[in-house]
């Protein structure tokens, strides 16, 4: 009788088995694995890794490190 259902079987059903749900996969979902989350992987995103972040970093940034900043050294 629960041939014809989704609600038991879940296959076509998103959230029960999540094969079809960003949410529970994560793949095309921001946040759950950061393959594609700036904010979990910090690759483009500035602050997290610091790698393009002057703030973080200072290498190109005034008064981070004082290296390029004048009156500090």
């Amino acid at each position: 009788m629960d041939e014809d259902s989704d609600e038991p079987t879940g296959e076509e059903s998103n959230g029960t088995t999540g094969e079809e749900s960003d949410e529970t996969l994560g793949e095309e979902s921001k946040g759950a694995t950061g393959e594609e989350s700036d904010e979990t992987l910090g690759e483009e995103s500035n602050g997290a890794t610091g790698e393009e972040s002057d703030e973080t970093l200072g290498e190109e940034s005034n008064g981070a490190t004082g290296e390029e900043y004048n009156g500090v050294l």
